[in-house]
């Protein structure tokens, strides 16, 4: 687990092009990853965009902020996960 870590802080960097300080941004990061995880774990699937931002209270704006190359696929890819189905 602790190597997914480094490799995940990594790809929140890559993704925004520089390092993330803000603990209340990482925080957010870790938030959507756990559950894009934990649901992917139970269903085999990455849980719809929608159910993220219920879960999590964040708004999908937000989530764009977050995760700009689109949040379910840039997500995924940073939770170490394939592509959600219906992603192109």
């Amino acid at each position: 687990m602790r190597l997914f870590k480094k490799k995940l802080g990594a790809k929140i960097q890559y993704l925004h092009g520089k390092q993330v300080e803000d603990k209340k941004n990482t925080e957010n990061h870790w938030a959507i990853i756990r559950i894009i995880r934990r649901s992917f774990e139970e269903t085999g699937m990455a849980p719809m965009i929608r159910s993220i931002c219920k879960e999590t209270g964040q708004k999908l704006k937000d989530i764009y902020e977050l995760f700009p190359l689109g949040p379910s696929r840039s997500a995924c890819r940073v939770a170490g996960l394939p592509k959600p189905d219906g992603c192109v």
